[in-house]
């Protein structure tokens, strides 16, 4: 049996070495883009968290054109955010499903860009070379630095690459063919472009470029026929997109803001253009991206092995095949496919050049097998050796990629702030320490980590909240332990209120930033721990099941000043709605006269419809007292009322007075 079946699998290895080797390219591809994603890189950053909700708006039907003017954690592809979608549909973990989305697409670049280039290669080189030339761009498409980063990332840039892919493929081969269905497949591929990332702003300029070139110098066909291919190209790229035109055409403000996102708007347009393009063509090969997160800081897109091919393969397209329409369309994409990334402000912006990276791949497939061929010609005893070398090259190449991305650029301490990872570690945290205790985590409300926090504590027990100044969370005679994690570079006040208010807590856990200090504490509140009592006790049970069991008064009434009241509140029920409350300040039971009020929904941070037994909620009003008020005797009367209900909350027992659903609380006097 076995002298038989391994003669027939070399036999099959022999004829099918090409598909097998890319075949087995896009599974590489996919386990360096899907391996351990969710963990590498371990944050979840704003932006990917933004796609991820905004895609469950689609599949709920709330939002489908979800297209907003750009921002910090605000993305700009609408076609990221249904790919996102597709991902939730299929199942895939809502937390990091545009992270899943974004490296399915980089599988899919690697995939794409076989055929494509392929196809352009096919004049540039005989058969079978072109075949694996075309193969050579996959390997460095494959183990590419940026792609791999961008593929993990969770944005948006790889969609762009796909769709640029598909727009060069279908633009050579209608005029090759003089195919009007390819001209209508790259005009659907720009009108997708323009939905991935402002960088595909490019593709429209590609098609117009070349459409003249061909109809300039018709090399297929008739002057006639090319118009008429550029014709079908621009009618089909602008009805694919006429939905987002006439959208934006009512919406121009947010097109223009797309347009102009991060662009280069002051100074010399055309100075600040040649000296991006110089950054991005040394950021090819010299010095690389600068910025933290988008690259290993400085390293140039592509290594000094890989470079050499590259430049070796664009100098021999420029000197011996420019006349060719398939070297003119690569050399019209790489010059207008840089504008993006030399229009930046932080030019060579790796995330605009991604778009460029399929034709350095097949460039470098090129230089190879020119350098390839003049070595066997020179010397043919040397074919084995020098092909031996290039794999040995190519593997090496890919091996220093793969060590750069898992084990340089994930340990650079600068992406602790760029993709704030430390947001991330204290949701982890968090999420397991709520398996046997209540979980506090605070703020909520900050860019940085709003969308994370809500994808990563969704069906969990953890409470995010922002504990501000107006109200406090207090644990009351608890059962279980209460811990609070508290991010101190956002929030610096609570951990000390809380050490204050409980000193038989502790300090449990710490997450520290690299340079040293403590970005975030989590705090343990012991079982049974009372909660911090105000100077005057009280009990105000409203019908609802609210309850007020304190109040103080801060500052001393003054004509034209602010009297600072905290009130603690507590619920002996949940509660089905959210409730405000009042503070009047005036004279007598018909408040007369009526100097002051304060009204609002009580502690808007973590509103009633939340709140559960055991918790003390202290909230400070600030009452302003009219400058213009009589001196004499006044107090304050507290209530609460449903927002919208004409009709204030029964209060059902007091220890203080009440008068017209209003408790009592103090008196003074106006001088």
């Amino acid at each position: 049996m076995s002298s038989r079946f391994f003669p027939l699998m070399l036999s099959v290895l022999r004829r099918h070495w090409m598909a097998i080797a890319f075949v087995s390219l896009v599974v590489v591809a996919a386990v360096l883009r899907f391996g351990a994603l969710t963990n590498l890189p371990p944050s979840l950053w704003a932006d990917e968290a933004w796609f991820a909700l905004r895609a469950r708006e689609v599949l709920n039907g709330t939002d489908l054109l979800p297209l907003r003017t750009p921002g910090f954690g605000v993305g700009d592809s609408a076609f990221h955010i249904y790919s996102t979608a597709f991902v939730q549909a299929l199942g895939g973990p809502a937390a990091f499903s545009a992270r899943f989305a974004s490296a399915l697409m980089g599988v899919l670049v690697v995939g794409v860009s076989f055929p494509v280039t392929r196809s352009l290669l096919n004049p540039l080189l005989p058969a079978p070379l072109h075949t694996s030339a075309a193969l050579i761009a996959s390997v460095t498409l494959t183990f590419l630095l940026a792609g791999l980063i961008q593929s993990r990332a969770g944005g948006q840039m790889n969609g762009s690459v796909l769709a640029t892919l598909f727009t060069v493929w279908g633009l050579y081969q209608a005029f090759a063919q003089l195919s009007w269905q390819w001209a209508l497949m790259a005009g659907v591929a720009i009108a997708i472009g323009l939905t991935t990332y402002e960088a595909a702003l490019a593709l429209p300029l590609i098609m117009v470029a070349y459409c003249a070139i061909r109809i300039a110098w018709p090399h297929f066909g008739s002057r006639w026929q090319a118009m008429k291919i550029s014709g079908v190209t621009l009618m089909s790229a602008t009805l694919a997109f006429s939905p987002m035109l006439a959208f934006y055409y009512f919406n121009p403000g947010i097109f223009l803001a797309h347009a102009a996102d991060e662009q280069a708007v002051a100074g010399s347009v055309v100075l600040r253009t040649l000296l991006g393009l110089r950054n991005v063509w040394l950021g090819v090969s010299v010095a690389g991206d600068l910025v933290p997160g988008r690259n290993i800081i400085g390293w140039p897109l592509f290594d000094v092995f890989n470079s050499f091919w590259l430049w070796l393969g664009l100098g021999g397209l420029i000197w011996m095949q420019w006349r060719q329409p398939a070297a003119q369309l690569v050399l019209v994409w790489l010059a207008i496919g840089s504008l993006p990334s030399a229009l930046s402000t932080n030019s060579p912006a790796f995330t605009r050049m991604l778009l460029m990276t399929p034709a350095f791949a097949m460039l470098i497939g090129l230089g190879v097998i020119w350098g390839w061929r003049w070595v066997t010609r020179v010397w043919p005893c040397a074919q084995n050796w020098a092909t031996t070398l290039l794999i040995i090259g190519f593997c090496l190449s890919g091996a220093f990629s793969v060590y750069g991305y898992f084990l340089v650029y994930l340990s650079q301490p600068e992406l602790f702030d760029q993709l704030f990872i430390g947001g991330r570690r204290v949701a982890d945290i968090a999420i397991t320490r709520a398996t046997a205790e209540t979980v506090w985590v605070t703020p909520r409300s900050n860019p940085f980590i709003r969308e994370p926090f809500e994808l990563l504590f969704e069906n969990t027990s953890v409470h995010a909240f922002d504990s501000t100044p107006d109200c406090q969370i207090y644990p009351h005679q608890r059962p279980n332990p209460t811990t609070f994690g508290i991010i101190q570079v956002m929030d610096a006040n609570t951990l000390t209120l809380l050490k204050q208010a409980y000193l038989s807590g502790a300090e449990v856990e710490t997450v520290f930033h690299p340079d040293g200090y403590a970005f975030a504490t989590f705090f343990r509140v012991p079982p049974q721990a009372p909660a911090p009592n105000l100077a005057h006790a009280v009990q105000v049970d409203f019908a609802n099941g609210l309850r007020l069991v304190g109040y103080d008064v801060i500052t001393k009434a003054e004509l034209g000043n602010q009297i600072e009241v905290r009130l603690a509140w507590e619920t002996v029920q949940p509660m089905a709605e959210i409730v405000s409350s009042f503070v009047h300040v005036g004279h007598g039971d018909n408040s007369d006269p009526f100097i002051g009020q304060k009204d609002g929904p009580i502690c808007n941070n973590w509103p009633t419809t939340q709140w559960e037994p055991g918790y003390r909620f202290i909230e400070t009003r600030l009452i302003p007292i009219a400058a213009d008020a009589p001196s004499g005797d006044y107090d304050i009367r507290v209530g609460a009322y449903l927002p919208g209900a004409e009709t204030r909350i029964v209060i059902t027992a007091a220890s203080v007075r009440t008068e017209n659903e209003r408790a009592v609380l103090t008196p003074f006097v106006v001088p």
